[in-house]
């Protein structure tokens, strides 16, 4: 029986966290392991809300392992952002606009919800993309050492 896009897909948001403020490397890891172990359950397709800085590096996991193709299971994976509004990048650093317009550049489709800010747009992002998805990657703040768990079918990585 095929399983339907909703079933084999998974968003991934920071949720209180604007900035990487820990080590980044140790982060960008603890991410990639969680993609790739979704992948292997069969996952095929995330989403992630274009927001902030942790949104951009967990949305640069996904293309790293994109590109790790084994050829006794190949699967291809799609990345799909979802933008609050036009001009959100304009709210970052520099570097970060930088690498959330190469995410973009290399996403299989960018949905911009609305045209201008809405004072609620975090929110509305992050229903939009858990109603497509039957797994969550949560990135939060939880206490100064990075651990990673898995509570009621989401992913918890606490930093």
């Amino acid at each position: 029986m095929e399983q339907n896009t909703h079933e084999k897909s998974c968003c991934i948001f920071s949720q209180g966290l604007q900035e990487v403020l820990c080590d980044e490397e140790r982060l960008a890891y603890l991410i990639y392991e969680k993609v790739n172990e979704m992948v292997s359950e069969g996952i095929d397709t995330f989403y992630f809300v274009a927001i902030h800085e942790t949104d951009i590096l967990a949305a640069e996991q996904v293309l790293v392992r994109r590109v790790v193709i084994q050829k006794n299971d190949p699967k291809k994976i799609q990345l799909i952002a979802v933008l609050p509004y036009e001009n959100q990048a304009d709210k970052l650093n520099l570097s970060w606009q930088e690498r959330l317009y190469y995410v973009l550049s290399r996403c299989d489709e960018v949905i911009t919800l609305n045209r201008r800010f809405n004072g609620e747009f975090y929110q509305t992002c992050c229903k939009y993309i858990s109603e497509k998805c039957s797994r969550r990657i949560v990135i939060c703040h939880k206490s100064e050492a990075l651990t990673s768990e898995e509570i009621e079918g989401q992913i918890i990585i606490a930093i």
